[in-house]
């Protein structure tokens, strides 16, 4: 996906995520595929995907390893607050570290002229972000 995006000129491809910023797209070698929705200081990522059993919003292990990060956080007070009974009988809202491993994954950041940022989502704090997502 993210390699499709580059070559049709909506943006650039990484081979890494140490640039991930909102709205940009990762792919991973087993063809799944999520969106960034915040980037938090620990080095998480507050995330949109779909796997079994539907669309969630997950975060990612820090960039220490560590599952219980700040955007596992995030992700569990918003599913828990806006969708309280998909988080009810789906609480987990953990992705493994297969979702960030650098040699798993690659990243398309959309350039400016294709995708603008109109609400300046890319200068937010994550709390700012998740307040102008959802609400």
């Amino acid at each position: 996906m993210t390699k499709t995006f580059a070559n049709m000129k909506l943006g650039s491809y990484k081979d890494s995520i140490q640039s991930a910023k909102p709205g940009d797209i990762v792919s991973m070698a087993n063809a799944h595929v999520y969106i960034v929705l915040a980037v938090c200081d620990d080095g998480s990522l507050l995330i949109a995907h779909s796997s079994p059993p539907g669309v969630k919003i997950s975060g990612t292990y820090d960039q220490n390893g560590n599952s219980n990060s700040q955007a596992v956080g995030y992700a569990q007070k918003i599913m828990k607050t806006y969708y309280p009974d998909w988080y009810s009988r789906y609480p987990n809202c953990t992705v493994d570290s297969s979702f960030t491993e650098p040699s798993n994954v690659s990243l398309f950041h959309w350039n400016s002229k294709t995708l603008k940022d109109t609400d300046q989502l890319h200068s937010m704090s994550i709390n700012q972000i998740i307040q102008t997502l959802f609400k």
